[in-house]
């Protein structure tokens, strides 16, 4: 039988099989319930796919199209079978000359198995236990044999022939119950056919008879000849049949086997199998076990790059010549400890269940492991193999915890693959596997924290796991911490600051219930809610910054822009934690806010938080303005030496120096305004205000076809603001040349300021010529 793809029924009634036997060295059918159910679960998954998206198939013959029904159900099903099968992985099997027919498998066992027992139920279910018996034996031999031992022979027969006689295998005579209980492999089959038989029989609206044809036709698998006879013991690297060629995978495998001596290569092909059972069982939303297993392949092959000395951070963007390293340098032995650390990195003492799907499901071929993802990942991976696995569970839980807030850091976030590097280097240096030993923690002082002794919060939370009084408490509340993703997108690992709190505030550097509402108070402050309760950062939010501000001054300078010195509220969303809640002035805010159970920053008075401030400090405007910051793009502003009297509107993608200044107490315009206006921004240190006076009053609106505006520009030889009136009409008609300056009265506060403006410009808009009064035509109803 030639290598190749094959459907399972394809695979069965092929011409060359009389049987599939799994022989003696192989191991007992081991397969439970579990991955019957995930099986199942995808194959339903996929059917379901088939009868939802349904296709048509037309046929030209000569532009004119062809009605034959035969030929067009023929295309349509194979257009079908190309869209919806499903691939259930390699089958690898050798013959023997001497045993024509006889196809003894080394690899699959456990899937072809499950697929059989499958077929027998759906037979059964159709009562059509005489066409399964035409289909699935020759010359009344089954076509699948268990030869691993005697029991599980007879009992297949036993199983067989009761099936066929529709009868329940257990009435039979020759069953004798108490003996099977001990082989594994009959009592897993006896399990899975009846939990097969349980769901046929529960669901009511699957057509079992199309079903069937499903799992005949659209289940596929890949069959290999490895051609293992006693004979020739070779392994063929690429097979032409059908320009089928090997994968990397199967040139992996055949090169590995060919490796061993004797009996060890049934070995060698029984743990590629194990391994692969273990990422199709945990494959989630991939496919098939195609995804895991070579991401597996090529994770292992850079900690073995670093173990020869020879890993580069190129290597990770350009890895062609990973395969052939893997064929050269890999042995089964290696792999072997591989997947065993990887098991336990992954599996043992996890209750956190994205740390493990997010291998699985980001590490695929087609969705490819993030760096960060690999540095998460590999760093606890290699450390483990560097102690050949020889760590206990407390170990590796403590170093896991580590490794996993160091992935959340701004330096991994910016450089992963070259911290991955530096932390290989950390792991070849560890005194012992355990990083509490007092070497250890020197080591991560020295390569991971800071050199301020007050601010290494690494090693002291090292040092704190030491006490045996304290870790379990204190393991529970870093894993809190650490398992967050979402919440570390803001502190970056940075966890220091809550023991600080609790010391601070609490005199209780270990008060985990406040430190629990220190982490509540942070992500309401600053991650969001929808209506439907899902959370999202919220780390531009102008209500975080008003607040703040009534609190305690954050604002950056950046230089200067036309003499006036240029700050910001934060523009750097990644600065936000820093700026903000790693300030000593943030405990005032926690104290504040201790006892609050919700915190809604969108509904606190600003009107109250504002009389904390003097009326002539900048602080206070922003606070009870709104409109201010909501107009200033990135959060940057001006402000002259006594009061913030402008504030940057704009600033282009393609300059920073393009900056627009707006002068604030045009907001108060905006503030009594009952919509949301932008002001429109021409040339630099331009805005254009557009307006018409209503109840004796100035009213910003856009709506209007003829309407006034105001220009205001800045002259810098007076370092003042002026304005100039226009008409907007059919075109823009100056009313007159003359600039307005307006002197800003520093000591006076914003409301006084702009009162004093609006009645100017109601002054010079009433003692306009009758022609260019607009008011009395363009009153609000």
């Amino acid at each position: 039988m030639k290598t190749g793809r094959y459907a399972l029924k394809d695979l069965l009634l092929h011409n060359e099989v009389d049987q599939f036997i799994i022989p003696e060295l192989q191991r007992d059918y081991v397969w439970s319930t579990i991955e019957i159910d995930k099986i199942w679960e995808s194959i339903l998954k996929k059917y379901n796919e088939k009868l939802s998206f349904k296709s048509s198939v037309t046929i030209l013959e000569n532009d004119k199209e062809l009605n034959n029904d035969l030929i067009k159900n023929h295309l349509q099903k194979q257009l079908d079978i190309v869209k919806y099968k499903q691939k259930f992985g390699f089958l690898y099997a050798y013959h023997d000359k001497e045993l024509p027919g006889k196809f003894f498998l080394i690899d699959g066992q456990q899937r072809l198995t499950t697929f059989y027992i499958l077929l027998i139920a759906l037979y059964e279910k159709l009562a059509l236990q005489d066409e399964f018996v035409r289909n699935y034996f020759v010359n009344n031999v089954p076509k699948l044999d268990y030869k691993v031992r005697e029991s599980a022979h007879v009992f297949l027969q036993l199983f067989l022939k009761s099936f066929h006689a529709k009868k329940d295998f257990k009435e039979d005579a020759n069953f004798f119950e108490s003996e099977y209980n001990y082989d594994l492999t009959v009592k897993n089959i006896i399990a899975n056919y009846t939990h097969f038989k349980t769901k046929l029989n529960t669901i009511s609206t699957i057509d079992w008879k199309d079903f069937l044809d499903f799992i005949e036709n659209y289940v596929e698998f890949n069959y290999f000849d490895t051609n293992l006879s006693a004979q020739g013991e070779k392994l063929y690297l690429y097979m032409n049949s059908r320009g089928f060629k090997l994968s990397s995978q199967e040139i992996l495998r055949s090169k590995l086997i060919e490796k061993c001596e004797g009996d060890l290569k049934i070995e060698a092909g029984e743990k590629w199998e194990d391994w692969q059972n273990f990422f199709f069982k945990n494959r989630f939303d991939n496919a098939d076990s195609d995804f895991g297993f070579e991401s597996f392949l090529h994770h292992v092959a850079y900690i073995k790059k670093h173990i020869k000395g020879e890993l580069t951070k190129e290597l990770f963007d350009d890895f062609t010549n990973l395969k052939s390293f893997q064929t050269e340098e890999f042995n089964i032995d290696f792999l072997q400890l591989s997947k065993d650390t990887l098991e336990r990195l992954l599996f043992e003492n996890q209750e956190n269940e994205s740390y493990i799907t997010d291998y699985f499901i980001k590490g695929g071929i087609d969705v490819k492991l993030s760096k960060k993802m690999i540095f998460r990942y590999l760093s606890v991976w290699y450390y483990l193999i560097k102690f050949e696995n020889k760590v206990t569970e407390h170990e590796l839980d403590v170093f896991r915890m580590f490794a996993l807030n160091q992935s959340h850091t701004r330096k991994v976030e910016d450089t992963p693959i070259e911290t991955l590097l530096v932390f290989f280097e950390f792991v070849d240096k560890l005194h012992t596997a355990n990083i509490l030993d007092e070497q250890n923690i020197l080591l991560v002082t020295q390569y991971f924290d800071n050199k301020d002794e007050e601010l290494q919060h690494e090693t002291h939370k090292l040092k704190w796991l030491k006490d045996e009084n304290k870790n379990e408490q204190l393991k529970v509340f870093l894993k809190e911490l650490y398992f967050d993703e979402m919440f570390n997108e803001l502190v970056e690992g940075e966890t220091g600051c809550f023991f600080y709190w609790a010391e601070e505030i609490k005199e209780n550097l270990f008060d985990f219930d406040f430190m629990r509402k220190c982490v509540s108070i942070v992500k309401q402050l600053a991650f969001k809610k929808d209506s439907n309760g899902r959370i999202s950062k919220d780390f531009e939010s102008k209500y975080l910054r008003r607040f703040v501000l009534s609190h305690f001054d954050y604002s950056d300078t950046k230089g200067t822009i036309k003499s006036f010195d240029k700050f910001n509220l934060i523009n750097d969303e990644r600065a936000l934690f820093s700026r903000i809640f790693q300030k000593s002035e943030f405990i005032d805010i926690l104290k504040e806010l201790e006892h609050h159970f919700e915190i809604n920053l969108q509904t606190l008075d600003y009107d109250q938080l504002v009389l904390k401030q003097d009326i002539n400090n900048w602080q206070y405007y922003i606070i009870k303005y709104p409109e201010l910051i909501e107009h200033s793009k990135n959060n940057f502003f001006t402000k002259g030496n006594s009061l913030a009297q402008y504030i940057v509107v704009r600033n282009t993608q393609h300059s920073t120096n393009n900056h627009y200044f707006m002068n604030v107490i045009t907001q108060h315009f905006l503030n009594r305004s009952t919509e949301k206006y932008i002001f429109n921004l021409y040339d630099l240190d331009t805005i254009y205000l557009d307006f018409v006076i209503e109840n004796n009053k100035v009213e910003v609106t856009y709506d209007r076809e003829d309407r006034y505006a105001i220009d205001f520009k800045f002259d810098i030889e007076r370092n003042e603001w002026y304005y100039i009136l226009f008409v907007r009409s059919s075109g823009e008609k100056i009313i007159d040349g003359i600039r307005y300056f307006f002197s800003y009265e520093v000591k006076e506060s914003l409301e006084q300021n702009a009162i004093v403006l609006h009645n100017d410009i109601l002054s010079i808009v009433n003692n306009l010529p009758n022609e260019l009064i607009l008011n009395a035509r363009y009153l609000y109803k």
